[in-house]
């Protein structure tokens, strides 16, 4: 299931930057992939520094997550929250409407 562009419009509209990863077809999937973690993590902090002092909030959407309790599910705590580089991660579910609407209305 994807996001719909009314839903990255919406996300858009409220000063937050949708990036999404991950694609269903792949083996390991999303953040999943260490590869893809870990580029998605180097352009997170580069766009934070580069919006200093007020950045954007980068919102990541993905199939899936890095394994719990491993050092990519550590390192991506770590860049993750509030005046951090990524503001959220949302996997791609039935849930993720509700938690992207949620997201745009902090701000």
């Amino acid at each position: 299931m994807g996001i719909s562009r009314r839903a990255m419009l919406a996300l858009t509209s409220a000063g937050a930057i949708p990036r999404s990863l991950g694609c269903h077809w792949q083996q390991q999937a999303g953040l999943r992939r260490t590869d893809t973690l870990w580029k998605a993590l180097g352009k997170a902090a580069v766009l934070h520094e580069a919006g200093q002092p007020s950045p954007l909030p980068l919102v990541l959407l993905t199939t899936d997550r890095p394994d719990p309790r491993s050092a990519g599910d550590r390192a991506l705590a770590i860049m993750c929250g509030p005046d951090k580089p990524i503001r959220a991660v949302v996997e791609m579910s039935p849930g993720a409407i509700a938690r992207l609407r949620q997201i745009t209305s902090l701000d």
